[in-house]
């Protein structure tokens, strides 16, 4: 088996450096290259002092059996941002179409399944030692294909409880819970455990090996979870502004080959109209809009998906000379209304003012 070759293997070498997220907090983190078009695993270490190293002994062996792993410690108040980020980054550095997983100890679990649900591309996530939202457990359920790898110290409570939960959530056939001895937390078992550490390596492994399936010359190329994560929008409908008053007409459609999801608005008053244009980047999961319209504009923005909501951000500067950030967020009410609104900034992101509040009210 590949992991008898640990025996005669260096020790891995990290490569340091810092991911710079949206918000602007920057995020200690490691790689551990396994070489062109391999696999990744994005790791989420303790919330504590020293702990970026405590996901290593699973990374070295992971190094070992060809697959490359991204260590990155989130801070700050965005976590779903830090998250994203260090998902693009990863994507960045492994291509958009290696296989792809999560790890997450103590607090870290939070952020492994938060980039689960957030992105559909993840093949499996292990969760060892750390709390899971209700949200993130119906994800699982609702998820057979997502693989779960779940444990704990037996005397480290309420921890066991937490793992069982999350296995007898999942359907997946290869999805597992390991309860070791003691009661040392997080990642603080794979330094007295290698056996734990071959485990979760090996499993990894096995998972990134064999879940996805294969694309084929038939198969359409934007007909993923993620790139249908927007489908929501796409219809006819009438739109009001803020006060309920009309405010235009929307066609949005999925062209070509859904890869491209347009929007073509009418005003209300006048003449006026515009198209967006709305690619997913499957490299580093991110979505870009185009606006043109008849007034001339041209805006470019790129965003992500957040809780559920689509997040557009732009930044540029004012006539006079203040740099503005804006956000446009597109909200799924209900199969019937989708909610658009954009918001701009002129402090940093401070504080936000509404700039364009928009509900679209599917045409029946």
């Amino acid at each position: 088996m590949w992991i008898a070759l640990l025996a005669a293997a260096t020790i891995v070498q990290s490569q340091p450096f810092v991911i710079d997220t949206p918000p602007g907090a920057r995020l200690d983190a490691a790689f551990v290259d396994a070489g062109p078009r391999a696999p990744g695993v994005l790791f989420f270490p303790m919330c504590i002092e020293g702990a970026m190293n405590g996901w290593m002994p699973v990374a070295e062996r992971l190094r070992a059996a060809g697959v490359s792993s991204l260590i990155a410690a989130p801070r700050g108040s965005q976590r779903e941002l830090d998250a994203d980020a260090a998902f693009a980054e990863l994507r960045r550095r492994i291509g958009g179409d290696a296989p792809i997983a999560t790890a997450g100890s103590s607090c870290g679990v939070w952020f492994a399944m938060t980039t689960a649900v957030r992105h559909a591309d993840v093949r499996a996530v292990v969760a060892f030692t750390g709390p899971h939202t209700t949200g993130q457990l119906e994800h699982v359920r609702k998820t057979p294909g997502l693989a779960v790898f779940t444990g704990a110290a037996e005397l480290d409570a309420p921890a066991p409880d937490w793992a069982r939960t999350l296995k007898d959530a999942s359907a997946h056939p290869a999805s597992r819970i390991e309860l070791v001895p003691g009661k040392a937390h997080g990642t603080d078992n794979l330094a007295a455990n290698a056996a734990l550490a071959q485990h979760i390596a090996e499993w990894l492994k096995m998972q990134l090996s064999s879940a996805a399936p294969q694309a084929g010359p038939s198969q359409a190329p934007c007909e993923s979870a993620s790139h249908r994560a927007f489908d929501f929008w796409v219809g006819d409908w009438d739109v009001a502004n803020a006060a309920g008053k009309p405010a235009g007409t929307s066609r949005v459609e999925r062209v070509l080959g859904g890869c491209v999801i347009m929007e073509n608005w009418s005003g209300a008053n006048g003449p006026y109209a515009g198209k967006s244009f709305n690619t997913f980047n499957p490299a580093d999961g991110t979505w870009t809009q185009h606006w043109v319209d008849s007034a001339g504009a041209s805006v470019l923005m790129t965003g992500a998906f957040q809780d559920g909501r689509l997040v557009y951000r732009r930044e540029f500067v004012r006539r006079d000379g203040v740099p503005v950030k804006s956000r446009m967020t597109f909200v799924n009410v209900d199969a019937s209304h989708v909610r658009q609104l954009v918001e701009q900034s002129a402090d940093g992101g401070q504080t936000w003012t509404p700039q364009i509040d928009l509900l679209y009210t599917r045409r029946s």
